[in-house]
């Protein structure tokens, strides 16, 4: 390989860090396209050019991109919401708790003057309501069961005013009441309920009315947001009693979760911070303590889990809103390892982009602390379009990948074709190898053919079967890259490229020597008995497509990926066939008739190396 350092690369956490963004929102940055890496690495770890990194933090500044004019990245020391100590928003905060509490029918708001005075003192407040007494003349809160109007106010006035780089967003009482609504078949009086990152009490707010206020735990690391889960409580249970408002004092907590809190409980529910940036010393604290602190990277709600699961009864239940990189992100491997040994999965609510202006899609996810049932069995799975699924029968998880989001029949399926007889795969069958990284396309691209150029595909110029056109022309020159890999692998007698940034496989042949830059990635078989162009076919069959969207459910194709794909070893008679249909598929236009009717023939012939039925090739091509 050579490596000429032609401009600065940043890795993701670089980038990510560059941009005040987490890694996961990195992540689904790239899904989206809106983060796009010039180069990767050896290890496929993908690269992001300095230029194109402070162009896209200037167009986040200015609010120039939609959708990301704001940014779901809710730092732990400011937990559900932004922290602050400006006088002013606290006292038009209490007068709203004030009006709330009024028309709560309380005439006499005495006895909520504790948790007023933690909002403004007596004194600020009058200098506050005389100096704005237009806007007081003018401004009136109404108290609605289930509401946080109070957070609400919050969340906008400090939006409007010192918003932090970082951002934070509102949880919608609709997404907390969803959660709730999870908790209900199982949810019992003399049940203790805790939200370790309260805020301003949405969760909490949506328990049924006959719950016992007694039983309702909050805490959040932000005095502010605690005060104003009080006075949200005060108001849901329209408390009478200085005895109550102890209670409240002393049920809803100020303190850092992670660290220094105690107690134990039976439901744990809430929305974690996401995307903390932490300090070396907390970093080295928490590698001390949990043990999915491990890692080079720590999110923060993976220690909200670990610590919540620590904090959980026996037959404990936890219900956290959390992003669905979660299920899937090798980053996370380590708390899906925790919860595969303490858990069995309680319920599942896909939720998509769940939060306005922001790309990340999330889910509601439960699990309950015992290992004396199937970790995932009889579970009610709940698709982002409504759609419910079967999950009765028992499955085999493992912690690299949890896909709650498939059907019975589909789980059995992809089960037969990873145990397809007299299959292999490319493991230690085949050389893999990344396009060129020029360092510098500006320079080293050409647009038209000249002496001494030769032509050079992106992924995009590759189809199904198809090699369509070539990005430009380039001297192949491997001390002038930045990164490639050795010539004899461009240079194969056959071999395969394929898209590496896609959700779809899609495989094209090439026997010329043809060059690619590093979003078209070479495979070449080299399996014994099979021809490449069988295995071509294999790899873009609706049965591969099926196993890889199933299996991984990702963005990016990866050597990993590919060598998990079983390849059925067929007969010489047989190959022969499909490669005739290969053959005729790579001279017909991608349109027309004949392609596709030749493509389905195909496919069908490759399901049936699979000994798949009918209806279970009906399955896949549904």
């Amino acid at each position: 390989m050579s490596i000429k350092h032609a401009e600065k690369l940043y890795t993701l956490s670089e980038a990510c860090e560059l941009l005040s963004i987490s890694t996961a929102t990195g992540r689904n940055w790239m899904k989206s396209g809106r983060l796009f890496p010039v180069s990767f690495d050896s290890k496929a770890k993908p690269l992001f050019n300095e230029d194109n990194l402070h162009t896209l933090k200037e167009a986040l500044a200015n609010g120039s991109i939609p959708g990301l004019k704001s940014r779901r990245n809710k730092t732990y020391i400011s937990a559900n919401i932004p922290t602050s100590d400006d006088s002013s928003l606290r006292c038009r905060l209490r007068y709203c708790a004030e009006q709330l509490i009024l028309s709560a029918n309380y005439n006499d708001i005495s006895l909520f003057q504790l948790f007023l005075n933690d909002l403004a003192e007596e004194n600020c407040f009058c200098e506050w309501k005389t100096k704005h007494s237009e806007y007081c003349a003018e401004t009136t809160y109404t108290y609605t069961a289930g509401e946080d109007t109070l957070g609400l106010l919050y969340q906008s006035l400090c939006t409007m005013g010192d918003r932090k780089a970082s951002g934070s967003y509102y949880t919608s009482s609709s997404l907390a009441k969803r959660l709730v609504e999870h908790l209900l078949p199982v949810l019992q009086s003399c049940q203790t309920i805790f939200d370790p990152s309260c805020g301003t009490g949405i969760f909490l707010l949506q328990l049924p009315t006959d719950f016992p206020m007694k039983n309702i735990y909050g805490n959040d690391i932000n005095p502010l947001s605690a005060v104003l889960t009080r006075i949200n409580l005060a108001l849901k249970y329209h408390i009478t009693t200085l005895k109550e408002v102890e209670l409240l004092q002393k049920n809803i907590t100020v303190s850092n979760f992670l660290a220094d809190h105690t107690g134990t409980y039976d439901i744990i529910i809430g929305n974690p911070p996401w995307g903390a940036k932490l300090s070396s010393e907390e970093k080295k604290t928490y590698r001390n303590c949990f043990s999915c602190a491990k890692g080079s990277s720590i999110e923060i709600y993976d220690l909200f889990i670990e610590q919540s699961l620590n904090k959980l009864n026996p037959k404990g239940l936890l219900s956290f809103v959390l992003p669905e990189a979660i299920l899937t992100v090798k980053a996370h491997t380590s708390v899906r390892e925790l919860l595969l040994k303490s858990t069995c999965v309680h319920s599942v609510e896909y939720l998509g982009e769940a939060f306005e202006q922001v790309y990340c899609p999330s889910i509601i996810f439960s699990v309950e602390k015992d290992t004396s049932r199937p970790f995932f069995r009889n579970v009610p799975v709940t698709l982002s379009n409504g759609a419910t699924i079967s999950t009765k029968v028992e499955r085999t998880i493992y912690a690299d990948f949890f896909n709650f989001g498939i059907p019975d029949e589909e789980y059995l399926l992809l089960n037969k074709i990873t145990a397809c007889p007299n299959s292999t795969t490319l493991v230690e069958q085949s050389n893999f190898a990344l396009g060129i990284v020029t360092g510098n396309n500006a320079a080293l691209l050409h647009s038209a053919p000249a002496k001494g150029l030769e032509p050079i595909i992106k992924g995009s110029d590759i189809s199904k079967y198809h090699i369509n056109s070539n990005s430009g022309y380039v001297s192949f020159q491997p001390e002038s890259f930045q990164q490639t890999a050795p010539e004899h692998l461009y240079r194969a007698p056959e071999k395969l490229f394929y898209r590496f940034i896609n959700t779809q496989l899609i495989f094209a042949y090439d026997n010329t020597g043809l060059l690619s830059l590093n979003s078209c990635n070479i495979v070449i078989p080299n399996i014994p008995g099979l021809s490449v162009k069988y295995v071509l076919a294999v790899l873009n069959s609706s049965v591969a497509q099926f196993f890889y969207e199933k299996k991984f459910h990702s963005v990016k194709v990866l050597r990993s990926h590919l060598e998990q794909i079983p390849i059925p070893v067929a007969d010489e008679e047989t190959q022969k066939e499909i490669v005739e249909l290969v053959d005729k598929l790579m001279v017909l236009e991608d349109a027309t008739q004949e392609f596709k009717e030749t493509y389905f023939l195909l496919d069908y012939r490759i399901a049936e190396q699979y000994h798949l039925t009918t209806e279970e090739y009906k399955i896949i091509c549904n």
